[in-house]
């Protein structure tokens, strides 16, 4: 007798005897009668089971098919994963709307469950950029915009430091949004704007009254454009410098935006502080390095180059560490014989 031949009850009992699914998809894969026989089976099996596999893949691909079936079947739709992820979870992250829009009109879930990292469906959104998912989320009753995660990083702070702009924006238009809320590591979504946003997202953010870019914002006295230029942020620079913000102040230590970016090695930062008014390139700061000084001894050649082609083209002399002289033998191997050549040739500069 051959598997066509057998009677549906029989082929049922095969199938409850085959030790996994994936066997039982392989059955079913035989014939056209017999997948449509145990095709509804395995959605049974499967929703009898604590965390229902059909649902989640339904959640992470978005298969709107799949996710209909697997719910007849009597998949539960608050079912969590290891990470107390749910099926809503996983369509926000990938932006499934097809999935989160049905899952959202189901009373038993929860908008803002949080998984085991405290995070909610609209911080996935919202971490990925999905607009979409993010109007669906704020539109369902329970769900509040400020809710932060075990980081204490809220949705606003995930889009920022995610550089989504349509996100940031819609969540921006909330209104009485805090937007200053710190998280585990002090950041605000300032902070976050400063560190890695791009140039559209950093105007959204410094245009709110809320935010005032002069004003020290950060640890150690730093400003908005002192945190952008550690973090090498080309782009924030470039705005908050367009916003006519103090282009040279101090820190704590006495260290200028352009000191900041010198020691961290960003020539393109350099540049554009370089190009600024009323920024001085010999600033000294407590210790009395100057942003010369702190790109030789950070070992930056390409911001040592850009600070010395900027002293011949202005003329002005390049001002050496107060607290120490130039090396002309390093002892720890540093290379900088292309520099010091250069450094020749500048006819007498030096302190």
């Amino acid at each position: 007798m051959i598997l066509p031949d057998l009677s549906n009850e029989l082929l049922l009992m095969v199938a409850a005897n085959l030790q996994s699914l994936a066997d039982v998809y392989a059955l079913a894969q035989t014939t056209t009668s017999i997948c449509n026989l145990l095709i509804p089976y395995l959605y049974q099996v499967d929703a009898k089971r604590p965390q229902s596999k059909a649902l989640f893949w339904a959640a992470k691909y978005g298969g709107e098919i799949t996710f209909q079936k697997a719910l007849q079947a009597g998949a539960n739709p608050v079912t969590e994963n290891k990470s107390r992820q749910t099926p809503l979870h996983l369509a926000a992250h990938y932006g499934h709307e097809g999935v989160a829009r049905p899952l959202l009109a189901i009373p038993a879930v929860n908008p803002d469950c949080k998984d085991s990292y405290g995070r909610t469906p609209l911080m996935e959104a919202a971490r990925h950029g999905h607009v979409t998912i993010m109007k669906l989320l704020l539109a369902a009753e329970g769900v509040n915009p400020e809710t932060l995660d075990k980081r204490e990083m809220s949705p606003l702070a995930f889009a920022v430091a995610r550089n989504h702009e349509e996100a940031v924006s819609l969540l921006l238009a909330i209104p009485d949004l805090n937007v200053r809320s710190t998280d585990y590591d002090g950041y605000t979504p300032l902070s976050h704007a400063m560190e890695s946003a791009g140039e559209a997202v950093v105007k959204l953010i410094i245009a709110r009254e809320e935010f005032d870019p002069i004003w020290p914002d950060f640890s150690n006295d730093q400003t908005a454009l002192s945190f952008a230029a550690k973090k090498g942020n080309a782009a924030a620079v470039r705005v908050l410098l367009a916003a006519d913000v103090d282009p040279d102040p101090k820190d704590r230590q006495g260290l200028t935006p352009l000191a900041l970016a010198a020691h961290g090695g960003f020539p393109e930062v350099v540049k554009l502080l370089l190009a600024a008014d009323g920024v001085d390139p010999n600033a000294c700061d407590e210790m009395g390095n100057t942003p010369l000084s702190w790109a030789e001894d950070m070992n930056n050649i390409a911001v040592v180059h850009v600070l010395l082609d900027h002293f011949k083209k202005t003329g002005i002399p390049p001002k050496r560490a107060e607290t120490q002289e130039w090396a002309e033998d390093d002892e720890e191997g540093r290379e900088f014989d292309e520099y010091e050549d250069y450094l020749s040739d500048l006819s007498g500069y030096g302190s």
